[in-house]
């Protein structure tokens, strides 16, 4: 079994041993892992599948919508635990535990829908579904550790020469990037062990930080601003948003610094045409 058809059976194995813990005891740190085992593979598949049947397709979709249902818990989990960084006074102490029970509640009826898609998806034999779509990938030759690493290389090359006609980007733009950033990671994550895949992963991993600490606070932001509409007196979205937005700079200059590092006039490396069969959403 070559290094590649390893990794392959790796992540699928990793995705049905997370889908099963989430299934007997949804926690945040199980349903997170579950969701980014889900965006390993994609990333794997979508890079070295040349074409995708239909039947297939929609397999992958239904992994997509399953990763989608763990992305609203997990969001939720991370608000509650944002909730607890927030200090104040008396009355947004009462705001923040009225805000920490909503989302609690929202979290419980999240996890239902999570728990009755997985166990749908695994009563349809998912799991081998995702092992035969994801051997294809690896006979189609594309998937292999040195070129994993190129492609990664290239992307970046070509997220950094967008950026420079955006550098205030706007909030949508901004976590674009961030999901673009995260592919980019997984799909480095594939190649064969090096000091430049290492590097390239430490670097990754700092500037996702930032990014995903702004993404946090601007959907508490959201949440608490929706939950406080009828009641224009309260302090607790204003302070949210106000730490939302100074993350938001933060994001926007920590990006900004990562990718100018990079030189996008350097050309890029080529790879293999390969038919895009299988989107991948944010």
């Amino acid at each position: 079994m070559s290094t590649t058809e390893e990794r392959i059976r790796e992540l699928v194995e990793n995705f049905s041993e997370r889908l099963s813990k989430v299934l007997r005891d949804p926690t945040p740190e199980h349903v997170h892992k579950l969701r980014v085992s889900a965006r390993r593979y994609n990333a794997a598949v979508e890079y070295g599948a040349q074409r995708i049947k239909k039947k297939q397709q929609n397999h992958l979709d239904d992994l997509e919508q399953l990763r989608r249902k763990a992305g609203k818990v997990r969001d939720l989990d991370i608000e509650l635990a944002l909730l607890n960084d927030i200090n104040g006074d008396s009355q947004s102490g009462v705001e923040v535990a009225a805000l920490a029970e909503f989302i609690a509640r929202k979290r419980q009826r999240q996890v239902k829908k999570l728990s009755t898609e997985g166990v749908r998806l695994r009563s349809n034999r998912l799991l081998d579904h995702m092992e035969t779509i994801g051997e294809k990938a690896v006979s189609s030759g594309q998937l292999d550790g040195s070129s994993a690493l190129v492609e990664a290389q290239s992307r970046l090359a070509k997220l950094a020469e967008k950026s420079r006609q955006h550098p205030n980007p706007k909030p949508a733009r901004l976590h674009k990037t961030r999901v673009e950033l995260k592919m980019i990671r997984y799909l480095a994550e594939l190649a064969s062990e090096s000091p430049a895949q290492t590097q390239l992963l430490e670097s990754l991993k700092g500037v996702q930080d930032v990014l995903g600490k702004w993404h946090d606070w601007e959907s508490l932001a959201q949440t608490a601003e929706k939950f406080f509409d009828t009641n224009p007196n309260s302090f607790l979205p204003e302070q949210v948003r106000s730490l939302a937005e100074s993350h938001r700079r933060e994001a926007v200059r920590g990006a900004a610094e990562f990718l100018a590092g990079l030189n996008p006039s350097k050309k890029l490396p080529q790879r293999a045409k390969v038919q895009r069969s299988v989107v991948v959403s944010a």
